[in-house]
């Protein structure tokens, strides 16, 4: 294994200048372990690559390809998980072989994304201004039970009935969000991406 971690990452659209800006969401959400992987001159790459199919089938490719290096794959679970990543994806995603890929290397943001934002609720304030209230978001210690469909959607509909034109984006708001909430607090309330974050913090500690 060499000093590299490439995370391939469902989201991001069709274009590259959606997919910079997700990843530049992601890599300030990151930064906690980024910053200690370039204190050690490790080599960290984080790719968006649009649709989870997508992500999956880049992911399977960097393994062949990139066999010295330690090999991610992060995307949604579009629901509620009750065993492990690598068996989650393996029952729900007919087609996806994850036999050569090992169970550390596989993660889940559950049941979406937009799940790690509800840790840090007071952002949306920040980004979508004082008139989006926080009391008609879901209330949860554990965000990771909150049903994506739920949360995407009210999403939408809070941020449309305030600005018609700020309607609640994926990629836009979300990689801005992403580059504003704090990674303790969602590490606080979500286990799979306090999962993730150990496994990147071991293996930047093994290098």
């Amino acid at each position: 294994m060499t000093g590299e971690i490439r995370i391939y990452v469902e989201g991001g659209g069709d274009y590259k200048n959606q997919r910079r800006m997700l990843r530049r969401g992601f890599d300030a959400f990151f930064e906690p372990v980024k910053a200690i992987a370039r204190k050690k001159r490790i080599k960290w790459s984080l790719m968006p690559s649009g649709g989870r199919t997508t992500a999956h089938d880049d992911f399977i490719t960097a393994i062949r390809v990139f066999p010295e290096a330690t090999v991610i794959l992060l995307v949604d679970s579009e629901g509620e998980v009750r065993n492990s990543p690598k068996d989650y994806l393996t029952r729900k995603e007919t087609g996806w072989d994850l036999s050569g890929a090992a169970e550390e290397n596989i993660h889940l943001m559950v049941q979406t994304m937009e799940a790690w934002f509800m840790a840090d609720k007071d952002v949306l304030v920040k980004v979508f201004g004082p008139k989006f209230n926080l009391n008609n978001l879901p209330q949860r210690a554990n965000v990771e039970g909150i049903p994506k469909s739920d949360l995407k959607n009210k999403l939408k509909r809070m941020t449309k009935a305030i600005n018609k034109r700020n309607e609640y984006n994926e990629i836009f708001h979300g990689s801005l969000i992403l580059e504003m909430i704090d990674p303790s607090k969602v590490r606080n309330c979500a286990p799979h991406c306090d999962r993730l974050f150990k496994h990147l913090e071991g293996i930047i500690g093994n290098l």
